[in-house]
């Protein structure tokens, strides 16, 4: 099952410079990446480059721009910083400490000038009354929901997105350990992949009761009032994100091959995605087919891309971070991809390409104001590599296409 935390195994990558990636299950071949990398080892289409936006993060988990078109990164550690590019040389020289104490913040978004915060077990609002770029304070807008296990390793509250009906949706996860999945994972030594509080490996003892929310999108006004569950039937929804046609995608992450894949689903109000809550219901097809199915790679965050800086083909692309996987010390599918869809028969179809590769462990991704890509990369397993994380920004240079 998808894991993270402090881990003993350090992948190593699998391509060597100027390789490709194969594209995903369901793909339609492979993105033509620059032939070799760049400084920071990142391999992007011929005709894009990229920069170091900022480094030496905590790993960073979940990306929010405001609406004043500054960048805000959580971490691990419960911080969330601002970043800034005063000069506009496209890397952050600024950096400020917004909040601090948040317990495992896996996802983010604003509503007007406040930031929802989706931390373990609950959802909080972080305001800044006076604009001084430091948080004046915290309100829990839900509480006591579903999580598991040990902190980092097992599955909780995810991405949160705001839609345009006005509602927050949260993406909530099965616990494996004892918060409702209760379908028995390899006791054998795994493959080690997944992203943060995503899930560890290990026996999965069917739990005493099972909490409703467990497994589902949930919808909610700001204030916290009016909480529905929205679509059932995920393992583990944790990259959320609005299409510009009012569209909601879902990431969720399957378990181990051979029962995976992971998917990229869109989320329709009271359908039901196929993954059962115990073993004596084998996972069905679901009311509505994934738009793309993935590898099992612990596919985490997404964004859609909306403006146009990118060339005409990338517009409307979703952009998914996945995180990656280890097995017989080889690492793979540490990357960004891209996800073409088109409506077919009514319903949403796409085609995946690898987009970028290089990174460690990519998280989260979110477009700029000015129509760059921003990737958050979780950073290195060594568990003494406490400040390894980066944010990559990827921009059209123009050139090769």
């Amino acid at each position: 099952m998808h894991a993270l935390g402090i881990l003993a195994i350090v992948p190593t990558l699998l391509l060597l410079a100027g390789v490709l990636l194969t594209a995903c299950v369901g793909g339609e071949g492979e993105e033509s990446l620059e032939n070799g990398r760049g400084a920071n080892g990142i391999s992007v289409p011929s005709g894009f480059a990229e920069v170091k936006f900022a480094g030496g993060l905590d790993h960073p988990t979940a990306l929010a721009f405001s609406p004043d078109g500054k960048l805000y990164v959580a971490q691990q550690n419960g911080e969330v910083l601002i970043l800034e590019d005063a000069d506009g040389d496209g890397i952050a020289e600024n950096r400020k400490v917004f909040a601090r104490g948040l317990l495992l913040p896996l996802g983010m978004t604003f509503v007007g000038g406040d930031l929802f915060v989706s931390e373990r077990g609950k959802v909080t609002r972080v305001v800044d009354v006076d604009s001084d770029g430091v948080s004046d304070g915290v309100e829990s807008i839900i509480t006591g929901l579903p999580v598991g296990g040990a902190l980092h390793t097992n599955h909780q509250n995810n991405g949160i997105a705001m839609g345009p009906d006005g509602y927050l949706y949260l993406g909530i996860g099965i616990d494996p350990t004892g918060g409702g999945d209760t379908r028995k994972e390899p006791t054998v030594e795994p493959k080690v992949h997944g992203g943060l509080g995503l899930g560890t490996p290990g026996p999965s003892p069917a739990p005493p009761s099972l909490d409703a929310r467990a497994g589902t999108i949930l919808r909610f006004r700001p204030d916290g009032s009016d909480a529905t569950i929205y679509a059932t039937g995920f393992r583990n929804p944790v990259g959320l994100a609005f299409d510009s046609n009012g569209n909601l995608i879902a990431t969720d992450l399957g378990p181990d091959q051979p029962e995976g894949p992971d998917e990229l689903n869109h989320v329709v109000q009271g359908a039901d995605y196929g993954f059962r809550r115990s073993l004596a219901e084998p996972v069905g097809p679901g009311d509505i087919p994934p738009i793309v199915t993935l590898d099992v790679a612990a596919t985490n965050g997404v964004s859609f891309y909306t403006m146009d800086a990118f060339p005409e083909d990338y517009r409307g692309n979703a952009f998914v971070a996945q995180w990656g996987q280890a097995q017989d010390d080889v690492a793979f599918t540490n990357r960004v991809i891209r996800i073409k869809m088109r409506e077919v028969d009514g319903r949403l179809q796409g085609s995946s390409r690898t987009f970028a590769v290089g990174f460690e462990h990519p998280i989260a991704t979110a477009v700029g104001p000015d129509g760059s890509l921003f990737v958050a990369d979780w950073g290195s397993l060594d568990p003494s590599k406490t400040e390894s994380g980066a944010i990559y920004r990827i921009f059209y240079s123009g050139s090769g296409r």
